[in-house]
């Protein structure tokens, strides 16, 4: 594997819920943040800039600081807790310490990214906007803030390893196709931080079917549930497999889906008329031969 800082940020901008301390993110600073995905790939010893373009909608003048903490993930809804890290707020660096929005005014702020000063492997950085002044008319009361996601892979990735549970995949499937719920868990060591977004295969047998899904962000220890819709037309018994990187598991289901649905009752119907033909013929032919014998 080559020796060389492999750097990809991913950047999710969202209202989030900042789970420690008392600062919120969300809403309520009115803030808006882009881009909402980056990805930079960076060379042994280099550095990278790069920005986030922070506009005002409200009415009012606000004071804007940026921060840097990193997160973790802290359930299987995927909340996260936002936390204190020297190593990341070293290697990641806004230019500016604060500054101030006019009412409907925006600002292009870069940022730096040093891959000699992150930690090696999997990075988890939150680009926090809090913000000060205002009034609830405005949108912006007391402190508030809101916050670019950004996940790293800092030289070699950690574990990619991955578990998948289908037990929450009906197995009389009846609708407009597949539906379903797959757990997936990564179950590298909570204690060290990993993290990656998985990405699935699913196959139905015998139709041929493929397709990609794209799982959420998944770090080490947790579960995260993932809803799997595939629409198509089956009646009978068909085999589900679900693989991601080296992990594969499958399971049986009946379906009962797409246009199928429409045919099944006249098909029934046709079946009992077919079968009650058959067993009159039969006991019919049964009196016959005893009468023949008496």
């Amino acid at each position: 594997m080559r020796t060389s800082v492999q750097l990809v940020i991913i950047i999710l901008t969202a209202t989030l819920t900042v789970l420690v301390g008392a600062d919120v993110v969300g809403a309520r600073a009115g803030l808006q943040v882009q881009p909402y995905l980056l990805k930079e790939t960076l060379k042994p010893t280099e550095q990278k800039k790069g920005f986030v373009d922070i506009s005002n909608p409200s009415d009012r003048s606000i004071v804007v600081t940026p921060s840097v903490k990193a997160f973790r993930q802290i359930d299987t809804k995927g909340n996260l807790e936002f936390y204190d890290s020297k190593e990341i707020a070293a290697g990641i660096i806004p230019d500016l310490a604060e500054f101030e929005l006019g009412p409907r005014e925006a600002v292009r702020m870069y940022y730096l990214v040093d891959g000699r000063r992150l930690p090696q492997g999997d990075i988890f950085a939150a680009m926090l906007f809090s913000t000060t002044g205002g009034s609830v008319a405005s949108g912006v009361t007391g402190t508030a803030g809101v916050g670019t996601l950004l996940t790293l892979v800092n030289g070699t990735p950690g574990s990619r390893k991955l578990d998948i549970d289908m037990s929450q995949v009906p197995v009389m499937q009846i609708g407009n196709g597949l539906q379903g719920t797959v757990v997936l868990k990564n179950p590298a060591d909570p204690e060290k931080v990993s993290g990656f977004f998985p990405e699935m295969v699913v196959r139905v047998a015998p139709l041929g079917q493929e397709r990609t899904v794209d799982g959420p962000l998944l770090m080490a220890g947790n579960s995260r549930d993932v809803k799997i819709t595939i629409p198509f037309s089956r009646l009978g018994f068909t085999k589900i497999t679900i693989s991601a990187g080296d992990t594969e598991q499958s399971k049986w289901l009946f379906m009962l889906t797409g246009w199928w649905r429409w045919l099944a009752l006249p098909l029934l119907i046709a079946t009992i008329v077919i079968v009650n033909i058959i067993v009159k013929k039969a006991r019919k032919n049964l009196r016959k031969k005893a009468g023949k014998k008496l």
